[in-house]
């Protein structure tokens, strides 16, 4: 008995594992092959993009958000994207095999936009073996990639991301969009 409930708890945690090890960045229209051997730089917008904040488990946007933190946050807001984006390029740039990261559109065969609709820095005082996942941040969005006339070429769903967690609401940014690019260069590589 103890074997079976054992092989069932293996088997249970392998195809949860296999979800969630799944690509979370997919192509939902047009056609990305033209993005192999191309220079692509990219764009962020967050025009439509809410905060969901862990403890309270309301949505809202960055001023809010910062507001609700305090004045420190407002006075600074705007300042830990800039370093979360600094992060993505990077590690984009890295993971890079069927393309190349440039800085300068002009120097770029397509821009690919990352438009945000939902962010979570989740809880960086939170995280425990017994927290949920949402504790270490987390990214929900899309990818539109155009070309020098700004058509649009292709379109990809970005499911929730999860961060690794950090020791800071900065540091848990950070390693979300570091998640989120590991993921989109995982897809764009294919």
């Amino acid at each position: 008995m103890k074997k079976f409930f054992f092989t069932l708890a293996i088997a249970l945690v392998a195809s949860v594992s296999s979800v969630f090890a799944g690509n979370k960045v997919n192509l939902v229209s047009g056609d990305a092959s033209s993005l192999n051997g191309s220079k692509i730089c990219m764009a962020f917008d967050y025009s439509k993009m809410m905060i969901l904040d862990e403890d309270s488990k309301k949505t809202m946007t960055e001023m809010e958000f910062c507001q609700m933190k305090g004045e420190d946050w407002v006075r600074d807001m705007g300042q830990d994207t800039k370093s979360a984006e600094g992060f993505f390029n990077e590690t984009l740039q890295k993971k890079a095999k069927s393309f190349t990261v440039v800085s300068d559109k002009s120097d770029a065969d397509y821009v690919v936009t990352c438009q945000a609709t939902t962010f979570s820095y989740g809880n960086p005082w939170a995280l425990s073996a017994f927290m949920s996942n949402d504790v270490k941040g987390f990214f929900i969005g899309k990818f539109v990639v155009t070309d020098k006339a700004g058509n649009q070429v292709a379109a990809f769903d970005c499911q929730k991301v999860i961060g690794k967690g950090g020791l800071s609401w900065t540091i848990q940014k950070n390693k979300v969009y570091i998640a989120v690019a590991e993921q989109l260069a995982k897809t764009l590589n294919k």
